[in-house]
């Protein structure tokens, strides 16, 4: 539009405002249908919306906004540090008629790895027998943690342990506790590239304990690894306004794994427990 068509259009919008305001002050419900939600609403959103804003940006064609977790003040600063710098642009589709889109919305990396970033920072242990022990339906899962189940895999756990051991699986989410074992690792979250491929990234950081007197546990092996899910997003662009999302499972995969036995890495254990994953 023209600089006189765009100063027509807001004084007509001001005016059917103001003129609203004067009906509702004077208590005329009933002229309530005639408000322009059409017109309004979106100054509205851009009004509260740039009071959120990380950044506020008016272009020749758009009025852009930018929006984090950081802004809200909902992530700490060893929270904010696991999640990677992200730039992005928007893609200018346009219709038959070589219109633009009315709203553009871009959701990177970090809009999920925000959440996974504060699950990745406690640097804290759960243990599988406290937490089933007072489910029964669990019962049968925690009877079979011992020495002599493993031993069917691993005959040298019931030479070093005894049979019947119980064993307990300590888990810890901690992103810095994993770096621990296999250092440069990247943190459990969802990775995207321009191409619509999705990358999910599970680290999982276990500790096996063998109780060898009544509640008397020692740990025997540590165990490092990282499971990773990928799959395409796809869309029909023939028709902008109209369209169809393909989701292309890819691969299931793990893409590393680490025994340690005090501090010595067991890697006929680790080859082991991949094969039976990968099964």
């Amino acid at each position: 539009m023209t600089g006189e068509e765009k100063d027509l259009l807001l004084g007509r919008l001001r005016s059917r405002v103001e003129n609203f305001k004067n009906i509702a002050s004077k208590g005329q419900v009933d002229s309530f249908g005639a408000f322009p939600l059409d017109a309004v609403i979106p100054f509205v959103a851009l009004y509260y919306g740039a009071s959120f804003a990380d950044t506020y940006e008016v272009t020749e064609k758009f009025i852009e906004l930018t929006f984090s977790f950081k802004r809200m003040q909902l992530l700490t600063e060893k929270q904010e540090k696991l999640l990677k710098p992200i730039e992005g642009g928007f893609y200018n589709e346009v219709n038959a008629q070589g219109l633009e889109a009315l709203t553009q919305i871009i959701i990177d990396d970090n809009f999920f790895n925000s959440f996974a970033s504060i699950l990745a920072s406690v640097d804290k242990s759960i243990s599988a027998r406290n937490v089933f022990k007072g489910n029964a339906k669990a019962k049968g899962v925690l009877d079979m943690l011992t020495t002599s189940t493993i031993g069917t895999v691993l005959p040298e756990f019931i030479n070093e342990y005894g049979e019947n051991k119980k064993v307990d699986l300590v888990l810890t989410p901690s992103h810095a506790l994993f770096q621990e074992g296999i250092p440069g690792s990247r943190m459990m979250g969802v990775y995207m590239d321009k191409n619509g491929n999705w990358k999910f990234i599970i680290n999982i950081n276990a500790q096996v304990n063998v109780e060898t007197l009544p509640d008397m546990w020692d740990p025997i092996r540590n165990i490092y690894m990282t499971l990773v899910a990928k799959f395409k997003i796809s869309t029909d662009a023939s028709n902008p306004f109209n369209k169809t999302f393909k989701f292309l499972p890819k691969t299931m995969e793990m893409s590393q794994i680490k025994v340690l036995k005090g501090g010595e890495e067991q890697a006929s254990e680790a080859m082991m427990i991949q094969s039976m994953v990968n099964i």
